[in-house]
């Protein structure tokens, strides 16, 4: 904990005598002058004034500067990590000095002998998720006082979505069926930039996996007809424009895995805070219905204890969809004791393109947003699952309600990924990934873009090349992995993002 906390506070609070380094998913401050011994100030814990003791000269005056944390709902945020940055001299020259101290039980601290000019302050808070923010840079008089306050919000690894791709329906596909060129849509939830050989994107080869085709036939690269699947290796990926399209409001469904799957995936119910933050911020011109799904295990035994099955729409009296940002935080914190029993994930999908196409305005973005940590368990065999796939596309276009899909990767995670891709490619969604619990809060804090229409979409132009001839062919689906690196400096954890592309 202490190294994930340093490594916030490093990001958070640097010193104003930069220099600018381009790495990856951000633009990252390194000091000129290392934050060591000679330029740190001294520390402190607990409320009340800090002890300077230590501090390095300052160059003109001082003043005091108390600050508030509080977490994305409004509420205080006691025993937070504080920190501020302000002007100070080391070894005759102009430098920043960092001081980090505990807040106290109301979430406030007062540093006292803050050197006056140009000042920001920081805050981090870790339980089982991280969360950080920070305040622009302010001006501090001498002999004066500032009152700041601080947001914490999700402070993790950056994470995105794969939206439609595009094929040019006379040029995408050519040499005899062996090449397909196509556009593939990102939809980012962090701002993320690729760079030369330090880091960026590129798409792995494919080659069927003949171990998982028994009992039955499953393409692993290219779907066809039963028994079709063809190699392809990938001769170009080149970062074309980012674009941000403006927004609408829509009316979501908001299903949620309730199974055993989310015990094992979200074993601290990370979620339940994340979907609150997601609900105070979408915006009073868009509206929520809450729903959750899981459902009895005869072969097992166990049960769900959600009211109804394959979905359970709340509240179960009058469900509908409000604009209200926290009629549902009771009932979101009362699905911590509603959780087990196998996934229902099709079935719920189903019963809430129903209910969605009913209730929900025709002018608005109708949309069912489910967030699942495991496959359906109930569909059946491959062929079986994948007919479940096809209805459920036909009825989200029949319909005009659209899918998001937000995949949570753990103990049960890694076997949805292929079913997600597809339904959100052929339906014209948006499939969002997971790989860490902390990434959530990131997800839900940008969800509201994504279902608005306005999230930020990067364009990858990508060309795979497949031995075999005709292999690219109208209504097959090609699926792949999109692989992101950033390096070098601070390093993310690289991401793996699977995809569909439906030829048309």
């Amino acid at each position: 904990m202490a190294t994930r906390r340093a490594t916030m506070k490093r990001r958070l609070l640097r010193p104003s005598a930069c220099l600018r380094i381009r790495c990856g998913a951000q633009v990252l401050l390194s000091s000129v002058l290392l934050l060591g011994v000679g330029a740190c100030g001294g520390g402190g814990s607990g409320g009340g004034a800090d002890p300077v003791g230590g501090t390095p000269p300052l160059p003109s005056g001082t003043g005091t500067v108390s600050v508030t944390v509080r977490d994305a709902l409004g509420g205080r945020v006691p025993g937070a990590d504080v920190g501020v940055t302000y002007p100070s001299v080391y070894q005759g020259q102009p430098a920043s000095t960092s001081r980090w101290v505990t807040a106290d039980s109301n979430g406030e601290f007062t540093f006292a002998d803050v050197g006056s000019g140009q000042i920001w302050a920081g805050a981090s808070y870790e339980t089982v998720v991280n969360w950080a923010g920070r305040t622009t840079e302010v001006s501090l008089a001498p002999d004066g006082h500032l009152d700041l306050e601080i947001t914490i919000r999700p402070n993790a690894d950056p994470t995105m979505g794969v939206a439609p791709a595009y094929v040019h329906p006379t040029q995408g596909v050519w040499e005899d069926g062996r090449s397909l060129e196509f556009s593939l849509n990102l939809a980012m939830v962090e701002p993320i930039v690729a760079i030369g050989s330090g880091g960026g994107f590129t798409v792995r080869a494919c080659a069927p996996d003949p171990v998982n085709d028994a009992p039955t036939f499953q393409a692993d690269c290219i779907e066809g007809p039963m028994g079709f699947d063809a190699a392809y290796s990938v001769t170009l990926v080149r970062q074309m424009a980012t674009r941000a399209p403006s927004a609408t409001p829509f009316s979501v469904a908001l299903l949620l895995d309730q199974s055993r799957n989310i015990v094992s995936s979200d074993p601290d119910d990370q979620r339940l805070f994340d979907i609150k933050y997601f609900l105070t911020n979408k915006g009073p011109d868009n509206r929520v219905v809450l729903a959750a799904f899981g459902g009895n295990d005869a072969d097992s035994g166990e049960l769900s204890p959600l009211p109804q099955q394959p979905a359970t729409i709340l509240p179960t009296e009058n469900p509908t969809f409000t604009a209200s940002a926290n009629g549902y935080f009771a009932t979101v914190d009362s699905l911590d004791t509603l959780e087990g029993g196998r996934s229902t994930l099709f079935g719920s999908i189903d019963a809430l393109l129903d209910f969605t196409a009913t209730n929900a305005a025709s002018a608005e973005r109708r949309i069912v947003a489910v967030l699942s940590a495991g496959g359906d368990d109930v569909c059946g065999s491959v062929s079986d699952c994948r007919n479940a796939e096809r209805q459920l596309v036909e009825k989200s276009g029949a319909k005009s309600v659209g899918l998001v899909t937000i995949g949570l990767a753990g103990a049960s995670g890694r076997d949805q990924r292929g079913a997600l891709a597809r339904l959100t490619e052929l339906t014209g969604g948006v499939a969002l990934w997971v790989d860490d619990p902390h990434q959530m809060g990131l997800v839900f804090g940008a969800l509201p873009r994504v279902l608005d229409g306005s999230a930020p979409i990067s364009v990858l132009q990508v060309r795979i090349t497949s031995p075999t001839v005709g292999a690219f062919q109208s209504g097959r689906i090609v699926m792949g992995t999109l692989h992101y690196e950033s390096c070098p400096f601070e390093c993310y954890r690289p991401m793996d993002i699977p995809f569909a592309v439906r030829i048309p």
